[in-house]
């Protein structure tokens, strides 16, 4: 894959990517604008990178996989908690009326608003997960690992969704909160909240 429709067109093949609105979405962002330079090669690749700070840019099949899940509608706001280089928060924009990314690195806070300054529908602010946060949300998307996604709630529209990956006993797992349930969808790696 050297293009990113070239990695498109295998998120669509490994059928990470179900709906015609996230395809499009994907194709809109090129993930190596979102990338360092020394990466560059590397940006049309299925697989995390470094963007430092001790952080990563999740694989694309990843922030596939999260986008799907959330199944964002044109009018709702979203919340990401670690929103890193910005590459999640830029595609769920295209999605989404509002995304507010929430980083707890500074560096990265710059860095992403300067990846996001040509999208309108994007505010990323400096804070430690939901501290910063007072509004509500029709959809919440944790991009780091945590141990529980129950204080978002508070943050949760009626008929909401939320997907975190959750640790539990050393191990992540994916897992989506939605209308008083919550399903499991797999082993993950994240980094984790601080």
């Amino acid at each position: 894959m050297d293009s990113n429709d070239g990695l498109v067109d295998h998120l669509v093949d490994e059928n990470y990517i179900n709906s015609r609105r996230v395809e499009s979405a994907f194709r809109n962002v090129d993930r190596k604008s979102f990338v360092p330079r020394v990466y560059g090669q590397q940006a049309y690749k299925d697989k995390p990178l470094e963007i430092g700070e001790n952080s990563t840019i999740s694989a694309p099949h990843m922030v596939a996989i999260n986008t799907e899940l959330l199944r964002v509608d044109p009018n709702n706001k979203v919340l990401e908690i670690g929103s890193g280089s910005g590459y999640q928060a830029a595609i769920l924009s295209e999605l989404a009326e509002n995304v507010l990314g929430v980083e707890i690195n500074r560096r990265l806070v710059k860095s992403s608003r300067q990846n996001l300054r040509d999208r309108d529908n994007i505010e990323i602010i400096h804070g430690d997960g939901l501290k910063p946060v007072n509004s509500v949300f029709d959809r919440i998307l944790y991009s780091v690992a945590t141990d529980s996604f129950e204080p978002s709630k508070d943050y949760l529209s009626d008929h909401g969704i939320i997907v975190a990956p959750i640790i539990v006993e050393g191990s992540q797992f994916l897992r989506k909160f939605e209308e008083g349930s919550v399903t499991n969808h797999g082993r993950v790696s994240f980094v984790e909240m601080f």
